[in-house]
């Protein structure tokens, strides 16, 4: 029964101390007539979240990615990709972009682009 306090003590103390997405953490618990030694394997599966919105595009301007995200977040770095090459010649209609974690987490939506012959304003 001491050990198994000894190893629930350890595993509260590395829980509070596990830096933001590490990966594995060690740490040793001593007491209760002996030491105990546990590692803590840290599992990103959350996706982000993220929202999007259809764009309109003068016919001169190559989409990206990022102009289709109102935001994302995650507690990791994240990148941004069309799901597919985009076709040439441009055309209206659907294209899906895909919010990426460093953990390879993912979460993509079908926007719509409209091209059109925008005219700059005059001043």
């Amino acid at each position: 029964m001491k050990r198994i306090s000894a190893l629930l003590i350890a595993l509260v103390m590395m829980l509070t101390m596990v830096p933001a997405m590490a990966e594995e953490v060690t740490g040793t618990a001593k007491g209760f007539g002996g030491e105990v030694t546990v590692t803590l394997t840290v599992e990103d599966t959350t996706a982000p979240v993220a929202s999007f919105r259809d764009v309109t595009l003068n016919l001169s301007k190559d989409p990206t990615p990022d102009m289709f995200v109102v935001e994302a977040s995650d507690l990791t770095e994240l990148t941004y990709s069309f799901a597919q090459p985009l076709s040439y010649p441009r055309r209206d209609g659907p294209v899906t972009v895909v919010v990426t974690d460093t953990s390879g987490n993912f979460v993509s939506q079908e926007c719509q682009v409209t091209y059109e012959w925008l005219k700059p304003a005059h001043t």
